[in-house]
C-alpha cells in the first residue's frame, strides 16, 4: 500500500490511483484530497481479496536499467493467467516467488523485506512465455 503514497518503485502513478500524481497533473481532475482515493482503494483492496500486486520501472534486477516504463508488463503477464495461476500463496508455495530479505550495502541496511515478495526465473519460464516468444533471450540472467 507504500506505493500508492509514494510511488517508491518508480512505477507510473496514474496507475494508482487519482490522487497519487507526483506532477500534480492530475489535481484539475480531482479536487478531493489524496486520502479519499488511498480509502477507497483500501476498501476495494479488502473487499476484494486483492493480492496487493506491483511492479517496478525501469529495472530488471540489481543490474538490468530498462529506458521505458515496464510496469504495464505484469498486467499484461497476469491477463494471460487464471486466477488460480496468479493467487500469491500458490505463487510463493510453488516457487515463482521468493520473499526479499534486508541486507546491508556499505554500512546501510536495506529495507528490501518492505516490497515483500518478486518473481523467480521459474516464474519466467512458465508464464512470460505467453506474450514473449523466447522469454529467456529477453531476460537474461543478469
Amino acid at each position: 500500500f507504500m506505493e500508492f503514497i509514494s510511488s517508491m518503485t518508480g512505477k507510473s502513478p496514474s496507475t494508482t490511483g487519482a490522487g497519487s500524481e507526483g506532477a500534480l497533473t492530475k489535481a484539475p481532475f480531482n479536487a478531493l484530497p489524496a486520502v479519499f482515493d488511498l480509502n477507497s482503494s483500501f476498501l476495494s483492496f479488502v473487499l476484494s481479496g486483492y493480492d496487493g500486486w506491483l511492479s517496478s520501472a525501469g529495472f530488471i534486477g540489481p543490474k538490468v536499467e530498462v529506458a521505458h516504463d515496464i510496469s504495464l508488463l505484469v498486467p499484461e503477464i497476469f491477463c494471460r493467467m487464471s486466477p488460480a495461476e496468479r493467487d500469491a500463496k500458490t505463487l510463493i508455495e510453488g516457487g515463482y516467488l521468493e520473499k526479499l530479505e534486508d541486507y546491508d550495502k556499505d554500512g546501510e541496511l536495506i529495507l528490501a523485506s518492505r516490497l515483500g515478495y518478486r518473481m523467480t526465473e521459474k516464474f519466467m519460464r512458465a508464464y512470460f512465455g505467453r506474450i514473449f516468444l523466447h522469454p529467456d533471450t529477453v531476460f537474461t540472467p543478469e
